[in-house]
């Protein structure tokens, strides 16, 4: 079920311009989920987490997949196979758009321009759908016979999954993008690149922003809520440490849960 009306920024048919939704006036709570890279196991105690939580309420709760979803752990097929089937029940889910995702999506679009994707975690997600073939191979291999093997191995309902995400979330006090935003710009004229890759300067930036800014992207030892940011990559293909950021909308907190590898 769709429920929230899409907009562009940056002018109508503009090539950067990013997906902002808004995020929704019934909502009391976000449950912002950072960087999954393909670790189911952690992604499903994350969710666990959430349904144990008392604020919970499925009717009124997004549960906010902050991007790259994909690459770098085992499981990016299996965690999206997952999603797909939950996201059909129980509470609200979104899903924002990563650099991975983008960098995934061009590959499937054309490989041969944008096989260095392999070198970022790529592979790994190749590898959980079932290609386990090197890289150097995959690089010599004709552009329509990788085509072929992606047609045959990657689902259509995992690539409209990856169309449909979006690049940013928009609340009254609170904006969520993977990455974060650029400084000193204003949020209606960042661009889609901005919202996937921005780093340094916004992380060094130190004066505050228009709303709260919600990211991933740069991993953190800890989970940080300071100067406007809300920084929630713990780097969980690394570390075996994923986070949730627990935002009350009405109420302006941020709580953080931190789920960690289940132990033999």
């Amino acid at each position: 079920m769709i429920w929230w009306k899409r907009k562009k920024a940056n002018g109508p048919g503009s090539a950067d311009a990013p997906v902002v939704v808004p995020l929704g006036a019934d909502v009391t709570h976000v449950y912002a989920i950072g960087d999954v890279h393909g670790m189911k196991g952690l992604a499903t105690r994350a969710e666990a987490a959430i349904a144990a939580d008392p604020s919970f309420s499925p009717e009124h709760s997004v549960i906010l997949y902050m991007g790259d979803l994909i690459d770098r752990g085992p499981d990016t097929a299996f965690l999206l196979d997952w999603l797909a089937i939950r996201s059909k029940t129980g509470a609200r889910r979104m899903f924002l758009r990563g650099n991975h995702e983008a960098m995934m999506q061009a590959y499937l679009d054309d490989p041969t321009a944008h096989e260095n994707w392999l070198d970022f975690g790529g592979l790994e997600t190749l590898n959980s759908y079932g290609i386990l073939e090197r890289p150097d191979k995959l690089r010599k291999m004709r552009d329509r016979d990788i085509r072929a093997l992606l047609d045959t191995t990657i689902s259509q309902s995992h690539r409209t999954m990856l169309a449909d995400m979006v690049d940013a979330v928009e609340g009254e006090d609170f904006f969520f993008a993977h990455a974060g935003v650029v400084p000193d710009r204003p949020l209606s004229a960042q661009t889609k690149a901005d919202l996937l890759w921005s780093r340094d300067r916004f992380m060094a930036h130190e004066s505050g922003f228009e709303k709260t800014i919600v990211h991933g992207h740069t991993p953190v030892e800890t989970p940080v809520y300071a100067l406007d940011r809300v920084s929630i990559d713990t780097g969980a293909y690394m570390t075996g440490r994923l986070t949730v950021a627990k935002i009350s909308i009405q109420e302006k907190t941020v709580d953080f849960v931190v789920v960690t590898e289940a132990r033999d």
